[in-house]
């Protein structure tokens, strides 16, 4: 038997390999998608603050090289955003994470036909980490005057009324580093209490 095995032809060895390749691809099949409870507390927290029509932060902790895994959660999550009528204010503790947070809003903005300055607004970079949260905890204004289109957080429909971290109704870090630990959950939200979601590598 052993030596059977081993003289059959190569060809015929081939024809299987190719059958093996081409079938599955030719036919369609389904996986089932089971969201994890964390998964699910995060969209219903979002659907929560869309019934008192509510403002959420997310911040964009994450650089090109986390794009495949973090971009499509926040695709997502604007997405369910935007279609429910959640205020975005969107950030990043990153340098690089600026342009694929401007290529997010950009994409669901005008799927949902959502305005800046109205339905949502980019705040853009700002160093500090730790102390960048603090300062939005305390004086979310003064830390962040202007957005990166230079109106005034003060005046913009989608910001005036946010005083601190503790007005926003849900905090939501993305983030391929250290930076929930660092920097949101020890200054942010231990401090000041607000409700923290996180998506991360």
């Amino acid at each position: 038997m052993k030596e059977l095995l081993l003289n059959i032809d190569r060809r015929i060895i081939f024809i299987f390999v190719a059958l093996g390749v081409i079938i599955p691809s030719l036919t369609a099949f389904q996986l089932p998608i089971k969201p994890t409870n964390h998964v699910r507390a995060v969209y219903d927290t979002i659907e929560d603050v869309a019934e008192k029509k509510g403002t959420i932060l997310i911040s964009f902790d994450y650089g090109p090289g986390s794009d495949a895994e973090i971009q499509p959660m926040a695709l997502a999550i604007l997405r369910q955003c935007f279609s429910k009528d959640v205020k975005v204010v969107a950030m990043c503790h990153w340098p690089d994470a600026v342009g694929l947070a401007e290529k997010a809003l950009a994409e669901t903005a005008l799927e949902f036909n959502a305005q800046s300055g109205i339905d949502y607004t980019f705040l853009g970079y700002k160093t500090g980490f730790g102390t960048l949260v603090l300062g939005m905890g305390q004086d979310f204004h003064g830390t962040f005057p202007q957005d990166t289109q230079g109106y005034n957080t003060t005046e913009l429909p989608v910001t005036k009324n946010i005083r601190s971290l503790t007005d926003f109704d849900y905090v939501i870090s993305l983030a391929a580093g250290a930076t929930p630990e660092q920097a949101w959950i020890p200054f942010g939200q231990e401090r000041y209490k607000f409700k923290f979601g996180l998506g991360c590598t």
